[in-house]
């Protein structure tokens, strides 16, 4: 009895790792470089200004998987559940709020889709007594 609960526990366990595995490859949807002119917060990490590489993949489930290298950056994260249609392909839509820089959309250049990002909490809260609020658009060179 003990032998057959330890086979199927260790099926169990192979099984789960096989699916583990297989759903952790992604595919490349679209890459690109993109120049950061001041330092901006993506998500909750500081990107320095300069040079940097992003590749949006999707895993075998179909979620996003966003990759950013530069600078002595280098993250992964997933990209937001959802997505619209965007007409202005390859680009970051970046939201000055008080002097500091957050990536609100990444518009991907193959397919034109918009990953909108939230502002943090404190960072909503001063953009929404500040008013207007200023967007730079910069451009994602396809590779």
């Amino acid at each position: 009895m003990n032998l057959h609960r330890t086979l199927a526990l260790s099926l169990g366990l192979v099984t789960l790792l096989g699916l583990a595995a297989a759903g952790a490859r992604a595919e490349t949807v679209s890459q690109g470089t993109f120049t950061l002119p001041e330092d901006v917060y993506w998500s909750n990490s500081l990107l320095p200004a300069g040079q940097y590489s992003v590749v949006l993949d999707r895993d075998t489930g179909g979620s996003g998987l966003i990759s950013l290298r530069g600078e002595g950056v280098s993250l992964r994260f997933l990209a937001p559940a959802g997505y619209s249609l965007s007409p202005s392909r390859g680009c970051l839509k970046i939201q000055e709020v008080s002097g500091t820089y957050y990536v609100r959309e990444f518009d991907d250049s193959v397919f034109g889709r918009a990953f909108r990002f939230a502002l943090p909490k404190s960072a909503r809260q001063v953009a929404s007594s500040a008013g207007t609020r200023q967007t730079v658009t910069v451009p994602v060179s396809a590779e």
